[in-house]
Order: C-alpha cells, then sequence, then structure tokens
C-alpha cells in the first residue's frame, strides 16, 4: 500500500514507471497537494508522482541520482526550515526545491489572487449583508466581508508561528506546536510563546534566550515573510480568522478553493516551474506546460 512508502518502495515506482520514450518525463512530489495544484496545468509530456513525504522523495532521488536512467525524472521538495538547520544544504543534483517555504507559498509569491477569491467565497454571506447595508460596492476588486483584513491578521499570525518555529530550531526547543485555537488570536510570537512554552521552556536562562531570539528572528524576516510562513500555518490561521466571524471552514477546503482558483499564468510565474520547464524541453523537446488558452 502507498499508505507505507518507503525511499526504497517509491524508488521501485519510479523504475516501474521510468520514462522509455523520447517525449515523456517523470517528476516526483511530496504529496498530493502539490499534484493537486500543477496537474490540470502540465501537458502529456511529464507524468506526476507524489512520494508521500519529503523524506521518502529525497530518499528516491539520492537512491536515482547516480543512475544515467533517470535523467528524465526530477524530484521536488518543499524548502521548509532546512536553509535554518543548515547553512550549506546538499540536495541530490535531480532535486528542485521551492523558493518559499513550500509549492502554495511560492504561488502565493506569485499572486495572492487565488488566496483572495478562495476567501471571498467563504466570506460571501458577510458581503451580502453588507451590500442590503449599503457599506460595499460588490465591484470588481471590492474588499467582500473584510477579506483584507482576515488576510492582514492571518499573516501575522502565521509569521509569529513561523518565527517560534525557528526559534525551536535554532535553540533545539521542545515548543509543543499546535493547531491554532480560538486563544491563538495573536500578531505576537512573544505571546504565542508564553502560552505554548510556559512549562515547557526552563530555566529561566533558556526562556531569556529564545525572547532574545524571537525579536531578532522577527526582525530578520520582517521584510520577506513568506519565505517563512507555511502553507499549513497560513491556512490554519485564515480558518482561524474566519472562525472569528461564524464561518467554519477546514484547512483542506480552503486549500481547495485556492487550488480551483489557480491560473496558468500564476504558474508560469513559479521560478522552480520555471526550472522545470527548462529540464522539461531540455529532456522532452516539449513545454512543461499546456499553452495558454
Amino acid at each position: 500500500m502507498r499508505g507505507n512508502l518507503t525511499p526504497e518502495s517509491l524508488f521501485s515506482e519510479v523504475i516501474m514507471l521510468l520514462p522509455h520514450s523520447s517525449t515523456t518525463a517523470l517528476v516526483v512530489l511530496e504529496g498530493d497537494n502539490d499534484i493537486s495544484a500543477l496537474a490540470p496545468f502540465v501537458g502529456k509530456s511529464v507524468k506526476l508522482l507524489p512520494g508521500n513525504g519529503k523524506q521518502n522523495v529525497l530518499g528516491a532521488a539520492r537512491l536515482a541520482a547516480a543512475d544515467v536512467r533517470f535523467n528524465k525524472t526530477r524530484f521536488i521538495v518543499d524548502r521548509d526550515y532546512d536553509f535554518i538547520a543548515s547553512d550549506e544544504l546538499a540536495y541530490p543534483p535531480n532535486v528542485l526545491v521551492t523558493r518559499q517555504h513550500d509549492l502554495l507559498m511560492d504561488i502565493l509569491c506569485v499572486s495572492k489572487e487565488p488566496l483572495h477569491n478562495a476567501l471571498d467565497q467563504q466570506l460571501i454571506g458577510i458581503s451580502r449583508r453588507e451590500n442590503k447595508r449599503g457599506s460595499s460596492s460588490g465591484s470588481p476588486g471590492a474588499d467582500h466581508g473584510g477579506r483584507a483584513a482576515v488576510i492582514q491578521a492571518a499573516d501575522r499570525l502565521a509569521f509569529s508561528v513561523a518565527v517560534l518555529r525557528i526559534v525551536s530550531i535554532r535553540l533545539a526547543l521542545a515548543i509543543p506546536f499546535r493547531h491554532l485555537n480560538r486563544e491563538d488570536i495573536t500578531p505576537c510570537p512573544v505571546q504565542l510563546f508564553n502560552m505554548w512554552a510556559s512549562g515547557w521552556v526552563t530555566p529561566e536562562a533558556d526562556r531569556t534566550r529564545a525572547l532574545s531570539e524571537i525579536s531578532r528572528t522577527k526582525l530578520e524576516f520582517s521584510i520577506r515573510q513568506y519565505a517563512i510562513i507555511s502553507d499549513h500555518d497560513l491556512l490554519q490561521s485564515c480558518c482561524r480568522l474566519l472562525h472569528e466571524r461564524n464561518i467554519s471552514v477546514s484547512e483542506s477546503t480552503l486549500r481547495r478553493c485556492i487550488h480551483n482558483q489557480l491560473t496558468i499564468d500564476v504558474i508560469q510565474g513559479i521560478d522552480l516551474v520555471k526550472d522545470l520547464d527548462m529540464w522539461a524541453r531540455l529532456v522532452t523537446g516539449e513545454r512543461l506546460l499546456l499553452s495558454p488558452s
């Protein structure tokens, strides 16, 4: 079963799917979410395969790296916080890595419109009520139901969580990260640290060191927040903010709504996709993406 996939069993799947035609190539991604985002826009010359996790993908890539049979296979992984754990990363040469934390954040760095439209779908009831009161124009680009406020607050909250994740890695702290609860609506990483780490980070010297590192990390990434915000933290933050407006939506549903709003113009603007396209043209003679209609 694929649920028990290992690097070795994934490598075996890659061997079975190994492109024998001169016009086909294979791209292995971490999971189904990545496939869902890209598949509608990828041409027939490239097959996509989910690897059921980053370590599976990297492990299979290492097994394939030294074999010339796999020159028409590429492996894609999220950057995550790899650059925090190590200054000099050694990905196998057949691996491509997202520029931001993960693929969805790469997408949103090209355009936030898919997220805007997905939130508008959730906020449409609020928007209609405001229209009845004459407080919203309903014109294209209008801030339906306070979408801008949701995104701004979600960005702040997700950034706070990201700062704590980096501090936890850098200082090897046992911060018990969890899904965002009702009390977690705060843009302040120090407040989140105090709520989550109380009783976990001791002695007091470690807490003082952590608070100092929080301030340094927040300043370090203040102008490139999407480099460290994860898709899960951003979507959970959006769901948390929507819940405050009495709108119940799951992370998976919101992600699906975002994927439904993707366009080929957005996808082809992703640096990772541009790299894949160059490789696909080299090994198959065809473009990675379908031609825009």
